[in-house]
């Protein structure tokens, strides 16, 4: 599949929330409707890279460049640094690999850290936001933090029924969100 396909494929509409200045580089924020993306990036491991093209648009759904600036050419005085982005990349494949060699146990725990952070399973745990949700999963799980769930059976077991339940309650959210 070519890259122009792949964006094609992948297009989703964002609202940027916000824009700040990181030791690492810039800082974008933005919203992303449930339905838009996809349940794989969920479980997708912190530190995980996309690509990824913005081009402003109207409410007409067309590009739209009155917004104040074209879209930047490509090349690497764009953004952060090289050795920067060869620091991202290296910390990313790192964190890949982490992830794929950690047992089911810990990957649980990284799930849970991301589950806390998704809406809809903030709506669904009737929690007001990412910390909400994460104390909700530490009493249901009843550990006094998510990392305790990969070291009690127990914990890890009501975690992981916990996720299936969610993960079936998805497609039902996703239609009354929309």
């Amino acid at each position: 599949m070519t890259i122009s396909e792949t964006v094609k494929q992948s297009a989703m509409e964002v609202v940027m929330t916000s824009l700040r200045k990181s030791k690492d580089g810039i800082v974008l924020s933005v919203v992303i409707h449930p339905s838009d993306i996809g349940r794989e990036i969920l479980t997708d491991p912190i530190g995980q890279r996309y690509m990824m093209a913005l081009v402003p648009i109207g409410d007409d759904e067309q590009p739209n460049t009155v917004s104040g600036s074209a879209p930047a050419e490509a090349s690497t005085t764009v953004g952060e640094p090289e050795e920067h982005r060869d620091r991202a990349a290296t910390r990313s494949e790192r964190s890949k690999q982490a992830y794929a060699q950690s047992s089911p146990a810990m990957k649980a725990v990284v799930r849970a850290a991301i589950l806390c952070e998704d809406p809809l399973f903030q709506t669904w745990m009737d929690a007001d936001d990412s910390d909400q949700a994460a104390i909700e999963v530490r009493k249901y799980c009843h550990v006094d933090s998510r990392a305790d769930i990969s070291k009690d059976e127990r914990a890890l077991r009501l975690f992981l029924e916990l996720e299936d339940r969610f993960q079936r309650s998805r497609p039902m959210l996703e239609v009354v969100a929309r």
